[in-house]
Parts: C-alpha cells; structure tokens; sequence
C-alpha cells in the first residue's frame, strides 16, 4: 500500500503552512516547504533559482516515500505547476491536493502586514498582482486521488468574506477600452441582462466578470494607460470564495473544511459560471461558436472532462460557447448603444 502525498495549494498568507503543520503529526511525516527550502538553500527566500530548488524538494519526497507521508507546502496555483508535481510522484505514493482558500482583502492584508512586520515575506505589490491572476481551478483529471479545500478566515462569520463589488470604492478603468468605471460598467451590464430577460448564468457572469479588477490594476508606462491581467482568473476565483461561504453558512459549518467543493453544489451551474467567468474574455480572440468548443474542448482545459464526471449532457460545452458569445456582445456595448442585445451564435 502507498504512503500518502499531500500538496497542498493555495494563494500566499492562505494559511498553507500553518494547516501542513498542523495536519503533519505522525512521527513518520515529512513537511516539505518550498519557502523554508528556499532559505536553507540560499540563505533567503530567493525567487531565482525555482528549478533547483524543486528538485531538491522532489528528491527529499522520493526518498521519503517508503518511509511514511509527505506534506508539501508551496502554491501550486497553476495546471502547469501540478501536472509536474503529478509525473514525478504518481507511481510513488497516492496523491491528495488540498486546495486552501481565504479571500482577497485578507490576503491583500495578510501581505501588507508583512510588509511591516515580516519584510522577508513581503511580496511587492506589482509580483503580488501577477501571482494572483495564476489561479487555476483543480480538477480530478489532472491525476489526483482526491481534492479537498479548506476555507481559512479570521472574519467571525463566514459570510463577512462573501464579496459584493457594490460594496466596494469604485476604480476608473484608466483605459481607452474603457470610458467608465468598473462598478458602472458591471451594473450596466446587468441592467441590459434584466432589460433582454437574459438567463440566471449570464446575469451571475455579469455580476462577476470584472470583480477580480479591484485586485489587479496595474499601469503599463510603455501603453501609457492601465492594465488589469489575470483579471477574469481572480474574478472566477472570487466566485468560488462566495461559492464556498454559501456552502459553510448553509451547513453551518466553522471549521472550513468541505470535502469536494465543486461536487457538493449544484455542479453543472457551477461549471457554467466559474468558467464562463473565467473565459468572458475568450470571444474577443475567437469569434465563432466552433471556434469557441474546439478551444474549450482542448485537453489542457478540464471543461469538458469535469461536464461528463458530473454526468451533463454531451452539448454542455458547445453551450458554454454560446453562453460566452452571447455574453461578449453585452460587454462590448456601451452606455447609449442602439443595438443592445442582438446577439449571433455564428
């Protein structure tokens, strides 16, 4: 019988190490973390030399691997990143992700903290920015075992970390694309969705396509004009913090551990929207509904592997296409537009 990896995955100040140590009790247990690796090997947490730092880790982990279970605390935030992981270890022990989840403002807060009480830790804000726009959601095809999330806050409530962009400052998009504000942007969309009678999955795109704006605004001197990368991937990722803060309130659950997040709701929803959220920008490179399935239905895309695990019709993914498209031609108008809401599937 193998011995068990956990990878653990998660945003910076999510709370991975200190749930990896907790969780690592067993005598025979090893904690592997990238950052503590980092300054054992460079004498700081030096970011430039990932490929030997990762063999290292690789190598402690291999050799533990007869011995007992393995813990390994790094991000882990993209496909790419674990796929990796995944072929080095898939023949050695059995896989487990934990996926742990906080929201935004309190890693925004998290970091700030360190910036004045831990400099070493800090990551300047325009890294920071990046980082959070690499988030990519686990699926069970990348070769997992099993995933699991845990829910990390030190808000009183759960709910006191469910996002509501009307609730925010608003920002100016600083950007020619863009004449109005983010927040005015948003609420004309759904004003057009209500106007159109558009369905419930395109109202919830609307709602949530440019929260993740809040995080990312960056200036581009070279352009002259701001920039909001990674955008859409922290707007679907906020979705999931709203979507996880939903399920903990219902079940009156205070510890935040929920046993697969994405197959404990209504699934096919929840795959509509997180990835109608996190591919709205998609039909502005690809313009057609074929276009658009071949590029959903790409295997480094687990659309339509997680539409089939949760048992959806065949033409869900084609229907994502036309559920994208549609959106697209709501976030291309304007305020004062003639032609709101004739939209084309061809």
């Amino acid at each position: 019988m193998k011995n068990k990896l956990f990878v653990f995955m998660g945003y910076p100040g999510c709370g991975k190490s200190s749930l990896a140590k907790k969780l690592a009790i067993k005598e025979t247990d090893l904690y592997l973390s990238s950052d503590e690796l980092r300054e054992e090997m460079f004498g700081f947490r030096d970011q430039t030399h990932n490929k030997e730092l990762f063999a290292e880790l690789h190598r402690r982990a291999i050799e533990h691997a007869s011995i007992g279970d393995t813990y390994i605390d790094a991000t882990n935030l993209t496909r790419k990143d674990r796929l990796r992981t995944i072929s080095q270890f898939s023949k050695l022990y059995e896989l487990h992700l934990i996926c742990v989840l906080r929201s935004i403002d309190e890693l925004v807060a998290v970091n700030e903290d360190r910036r004045i009480n831990s400099p070493t830790e800090y990551i300047p804000d325009e890294i920071f920015k990046t980082i959070l726009g690499r988030f990519q959601l686990p699926t069970y095809d990348e070769g997992w075992e099993k995933i699991d999330y845990y829910f990390i806050t030190t808000n009183f409530s759960p709910l006191e970390s469910y996002f509501d962009y009307k609730c925010r400052e608003d920002i100016a998009h600083d950007n020619p694309h863009h004449p109005e504000t983010v927040k005015e942007h948003i609420n004309y969309l759904l004003e057009c969705c209500e106007k159109l009678n558009k369905s419930e999955e395109l109202k919830f795109i609307s709602n949530y396509h440019d929260n993740g704006k809040f995080y990312v605004k960056l200036y581009n001197g070279e352009k002259g004009y701001s920039q909001f990368l990674g955008h859409a991937a922290v707007s679907a990722y906020i979705y999931l913090i709203n979507r996880a803060t939903e399920h903990m309130y219902i079940n009156h659950d205070i510890f935040g551990f929920i046993a697969n997040l994405h197959e404990t709701i209504d699934t096919n929803k929840f795959i509509t929207e997180y990835y109608g959220i996190y591919y709205h920008d998609l039909p502005y490179t690809l313009y057609d509904v074929d276009s658009l399935y071949h590029s959903l239905s790409k295997p480094s895309k687990p659309i339509k592997y997680m539409y089939r695990r949760a048992n959806c019709k065949d033409d869900s993914v084609f229907k994502l296409a036309e559920l994208l498209l549609e959106f697209n031609e709501i976030d291309r108008m304007r305020e004062g537009d003639e032609d709101a809401g004739k939209t084309s599937t061809s």
